[in-house]
């Protein structure tokens, strides 16, 4: 065999093994692999860790794995995990703004703790009057004060209950900080055709709502229910602005799109007002003007990206494999020939 025969072999088999190590750290990597995570959850005020906190671990709005903390506040959850696959840890406590964490892996962790703290309810004043019942934060004084209102037919009182039994909590963020106590505000928003796109959220204000009986179980109110909350005085807003309102879904671990409130001026002060459906965690976020675009890509879609690159890279190294091969035979019969000559 000649010198160029026995240069492209040698080239062929290199490239066969680098494109055989491509395959298997494609496939190494592809493959679920066992990860125990290290959930610690704590009170955001007093930093006192807290037992029985209800862990969740999410992929693509979906519960995966589970568990509860113990008394000193931490849980290990153990489940199979996908390299480069975005994941959501959620942790919800009675009594307590639920809140969660992206998590990402891009090796094998020999060790991964995440640390989250739950916000406490705030308590609020109740008023039922003859027609309508209204939740309002703190004692009513000469401030603009958040509140919420809804027509009292709309109350569903269990049976054997009366107004006596309620206990209204009404939290709301406004800074930074607050809303950092609210779960991961990852939106999602479903348009006409039944598409979704997730983007990370750009918070004006968060509140959570809650009406209970004494037993803790919550009381169900048929909306429409009037949330006002007050926005901060150096807000870039303006009178008769709208703002969306988006909903958390606890099961899916991740905040709707749920149409458009107002912002209005009361006073001196702007404040947001929302008719919502029913109560629970809604925040008021600027709409991203490019959907697609911004924030962060969910987990399967970049595992479909990551995939879908190294599928390219394999189909050009087989392509220039298969090149080489042709050319390897071509000369080989050029050779043979010549020889028969």
């Amino acid at each position: 065999m000649s010198q160029f025969s026995r240069s492209a072999a040698l080239l062929l088999c290199l490239l066969g093994c680098n494109v055989w190590k491509a395959v298997t750290k494609t496939l190494r990597e592809q493959r679920a692999q066992e990860v125990t995570l290290k959930v610690h959850v704590s009170d955001s005020s007093t930093h006192q860790p807290l037992g029985k906190a209800f862990i969740e671990i999410f992929t693509n709005q979906t519960s995966f794995a589970s568990g509860y903390s113990e008394a000193d506040g931490v849980a290990f959850i153990t489940f199979s995990y996908t390299l480069g696959v975005q994941l959501l840890i959620a942790a919800t406590k009675s009594g307590y703004v639920p809140n969660s964490s992206p998590w990402l892996a891009t090796k094998l962790p020999l060790f991964s703790c995440v640390s989250l703290l739950l916000h406490p309810e705030r308590s609020a004043t109740l008023m039922v009057y003859e027609d309508i019942v209204q939740i309002v934060s703190g004692f009513q004084g000469t401030l603009i004060q958040p509140r919420v209102q809804f027509q009292r037919r709309s109350l569903n009182l269990p049976k054997n209950s009366t107004y006596r039994n309620l206990i209204a909590f009404l939290t709301v963020a406004v800074t930074p900080w607050e809303v950092g106590n609210f779960p991961y505000l990852q939106g999602i928003d479903v348009n006409r055709t039944g598409n979704s796109s997730r983007f990370e959220l750009t918070p004006v204000t968060a509140v959570s709502v809650h009406l209970l009986n004494s037993d803790g179980t919550e009381i169900q109110v048929n909306g429409p229910i009037c949330v006002t909350i007050p926005l901060p005085t150096k807000s870039s807003l303006k009178h008769n602005d709208p703002l969306p309102a988006w909903k958390f879904d606890k099961k899916i671990g991740a905040w709707l799109k749920s149409g458009l409130g107002l912002v209005q001026r009361e006073g001196d002060y702007l404040t947001w007002t929302y008719f919502a459906p029913q109560l629970g965690y809604w925040v008021a976020a600027m709409s991203p003007q490019s959907p697609g675009n911004m924030g962060l890509v969910g987990g399967s879609d970049a595992s479909v990206y990551h995939t879908a690159f190294l599928l390219a890279i394999l189909g050009g190294m087989t392509v220039i494999l298969l090149v080489l091969l042709c050319l390897l035979i071509y000369y080989c019969s050029v050779v043979g020939k010549c020889s028969m000559l």
